[in-house]
């Protein structure tokens, strides 16, 4: 019984010591990007005709700009105190992810059709809570930007079919829409991107897709963001080129595309960085090598 008094007014000495700290102001630190994704992640063949596929892919993304604020509050009121800006090196590790489904038109042609999800992982708030002797309570926590959006894409085979050297024209356009917590709402935005790719690859056989490919390839951004502050426009147009590897693994109806590249922004001083990239995608693949004609023997 006298352990559980002592029990007893420890919990009450911490109650009291807890209560009598009164916080007056809080700080906090939040913030909003716009990105741009990286990359373009094709091979050289288009599917066969009648053919479609479901995909999962992993790419990479990086930042435009971002803003952000840091502001203090009290239950009454609400004081903007600082505002940063910040180039594109703030998310190095950016990534989003989604499906695709592609439709073979015919030997020559295929169309795709994704959804994507993503978010801005290098983020963190930090909280400090003043008690009514001066005393600060920190607390550092993490926020992201999170982004999704839809993206179409058409390629185009120019060479012939059945050739081992294929080349290929590949045009992709995204919309990216960007969330961000708490204050920062208010400078979110969105983002219209095109990209435009000559690849080559050499596939000896067109039944089997396993195959190197390389490509060139130029992309626009524009990015416009609801409000803003000095040093950072409302809107920016970001232009890259870059260069890109991939492999594609096929395993039956199963195929993987590993994509190595490198891509140079272009025009905004704020975000010329050289990007090293590297991608996958996984996809499964129904109705495969419809291009074959079934041949008859002849019995005379």
């Amino acid at each position: 019984m006298r352990k559980l008094n002592i029990y007893y007014l420890l919990v009450i000495l911490s109650y009291g010591l807890i209560t009598a700290c009164s916080v007056n102001s809080t700080e906090v630190k939040t913030s909003s990007s716009m990105i741009r994704t990286v990359g373009i992640g094709e091979n050289a063949m288009p599917i066969e005709k009648g053919s479609f596929t479901l995909e999962f892919f992993n790419e990479r993304a990086t930042t435009v700009d971002i803003i952000t604020e840091t502001y203090s509050y009290t239950e009454d009121e609400l004081e903007i105190t600082e505002h940063d800006t910040y180039g594109a090196n703030v998310s190095d590790n950016l990534r989003y992810f989604g499906f695709n489904t592609r439709i073979g038109f015919d030997n020559y042609t295929e169309a795709k059709l994704g959804v994507f999800v993503g978010s801005i992982e290098d983020g963190h708030k930090r909280v400090t809570d003043y008690d009514s002797d001066g005393h600060d309570h920190s607390t550092y926590t993490t926020y992201s930007t999170d982004i999704n959006g839809f993206h179409v894409g058409i390629k185009r085979l120019l060479t012939n079919y059945n050739e081992p050297h294929r080349v290929s024209l590949y045009l992709d356009g995204k919309y990216l829409k960007m969330y961000s917590d708490d204050i920062a709402k208010k400078y979110d935005g969105s983002s219209m991107e095109a990209k435009f790719a000559v690849i080559y690859g050499y596939l000896p056989d067109p039944e089997t897709r396993t195959f190197p490919s390389i490509a060139i390839y130029s992309s626009v951004a524009n990015t416009e963001r609801e409000q803003t502050i000095d040093g950072i426009p409302l809107k920016k147009q970001p232009q890259a080129v870059g260069a890109e590897a991939n492999l594609t693994l096929d395993i039956f109806r199963l195929y993987t595309i590993f994509s190595l590249g490198v891509e140079k922004e272009l025009v905004d001083e704020s975000t010329d960085d050289l990007n090293v990239y590297f991608g996958m995608k996984v996809g499964l693949q129904f109705n495969r090598l419809k291009h074959k004609k079934t041949t008859f023997k002849n019995f005379d």
